[in-house]
């Protein structure tokens, strides 16, 4: 094989492997962000829900809803994950600038906001896209 045909040989190999390796790579939770914001996905307005500023309105998703308790993500500043979970009552909601994002809602168990479930030891079940429940 002459040194030219061995090169272009070797760069279509490179790129075959490149490729089959992206393929497999986990879910990212900023693809949310990329659908566009439904009706469902825009969070309440109502006073109860005041502290939630500095969230991005056109970035709130809903991830899940169950029993009366929603389920949101939502971007602050751009580009740092935030997990908001309410019912008529109450909310609670966590930001950070990594995944996962963790919040516990009242007595209930720790939600995260993550591409795939934790390396911890706890066992973590996927509720939704992107919604884990440690169990």
């Amino acid at each position: 094989m002459k040194p030219i045909q061995r090169r272009i040989a070797t760069l279509i190999g490179c790129v075959i492997a490149a490729s089959a390796l992206t393929s497999c790579a986990a879910p990212d939770v900023f693809t949310l962000f990329d659908e566009p914001q439904s009706a469902a996905d825009i969070l309440p307005t109502d006073d109860k829900y005041v502290g939630l500023g500095g969230l991005e309105d056109d970035t709130t998703r809903l991830l899940h809803d169950e029993g009366g308790i929603r389920y949101f993500a939502s971007l602050l500043n751009g580009d740092e994950p935030c997990l908001i979970i309410l019912d008529d009552e109450q909310v609670a909601s966590s930001c950070s600038t990594d995944l996962p994002v963790s919040v516990t809602f009242k007595d209930g168990p720790e939600m995260w906001l993550a591409d795939g479930p934790s390396n911890s030891e706890q066992d973590w079940t996927e509720v939704a896209d992107h919604l884990w429940v440690s169990n």
